[in-house]
């Protein structure tokens, strides 16, 4: 997490407890949580490809969150 942090990269987890830290500590900076449950790599990576367009939007932002569910998608970018 510091390592992502420190380089600007984005950290994508299925974990709820790196949501939780992100809600509560801001940490890490910019996070995508998959919420899918049991899925297909090759359904994982249709999700993502999916969501392309607004990761690279959202990249641009010192700090966000994604959580890619099976029927939404939510974007918090904090204040």
């Amino acid at each position: 997490m510091e390592y992502a942090d420190e380089n600007d990269l984005i950290l994508i987890t299925k974990d709820a407890d790196f949501q939780n830290m992100f809600h509560l500590m801001g940490k890490p900076k910019k996070l995508i949580k998959v919420s899918l449950g049991n899925i297909a790599t090759s359904e994982l990576i249709d999700s993502l490809a999916k969501n392309l367009n607004d990761v690279l939007t959202l990249s641009q932002f010192p700090s966000f969150f994604i959580d890619i569910g099976k029927y939404n998608t939510t974007v918090i970018i904090p204040h």
